[in-house]
């Protein structure tokens, strides 16, 4: 049950995360959406121009056509965005269940200065759900091994019966004590087989749960860098 806690906590984490991967792709293809819709009236007012400036004499018809084939290709990419915008509209709706309007989205402000080091989050890392639920599977195979373990002893029993009347040379005992002991020789192989294939169980979590924790250092010091380019990237632009 704890494991499972901790895999609830995790999918809850995760999905907080594609919430926010597709909140803003959504927020960035509306900003390219509407800068391609500038661009494109722009180069419609240019070849406004260039007609006119044509019809006087003062503009080529060559500089006329280059323009509406820059539009004409501004416009396929911009049905391309369209598309694109569309579609990360959908994901977003599709996991947080409510009608997205991007005209209303916000995006906070978070300042890179107040970020630590990388190692205060690989320290974080070691408190994720999915090592908490990873090292619970661990102990959860363990007691695995001992169940399976303890078929291998004998089992002991102890019955007891006490009587109101009894008939024939019984008749002046009226109670008497059933001690059994029952050594499972015929089971050996299947009990054998129980522990080996519980043992094994029991590596492989382990296994998991050290896979699991190299994971997330990993996805500590990636996203981390990336984060880093990221703020550099945005200063330089």
């Amino acid at each position: 049950r704890s494991q499972r806690k901790h895999e609830h906590v995790r999918a809850e984490q995760l999905l907080f995360l594609d919430v926010a991967e597709a909140f803003y792709d959504v927020m960035s293809r509306w900003q390219e959406v509407k800068i391609m819709e500038g661009i494109r009236q722009s180069l419609e007012e240019r070849i406004s121009d260039l007609t006119q400036r044509e019809e006087i004499g003062r503009s080529r018809a060559s500089e006329v056509a280059t323009a509406t084939s820059r539009l004409k290709i501004l416009e396929s990419e911009l049905a391309r965005v369209r598309g694109n915008f569309q579609n990360a509209v959908t994901l977003l709706e599709f996991l947080t269940g409510v009608a997205i309007h991007p005209e209303r989205l916000e995006d906070i402000a978070f300042d890179p200065s107040r970020a630590g080091v990388m190692d205060d989050y690989l320290g974080l890392a070691l408190t994720r759900s999915d090592i908490k639920a990873s090292k619970q599977a661990v102990k959860t195979a363990w007691r695995g091994v001992i169940e399976a373990q303890s078929d291998l002893w004998p089992e002991v029993t102890l019955e007891n019966n006490r009587y109101l009347k009894r008939e024939g040379l019984s008749r002046d005992i009226d109670w008497d004590l059933l001690f059994k002991v029952n050594i499972p020789l015929s089971r050996g192989g299947e009990n054998m087989g129980h522990l080996k294939e519980s043992v094994s169980r029991w590596k492989k979590a382990k296994l998991t749960y050290s896979l699991t924790k190299r994971q997330a250092d990993r996805d500590v010091k990636e996203k981390y860098h990336t984060w880093r380019s990221a703020v550099e990237e945005a200063r330089a632009l």
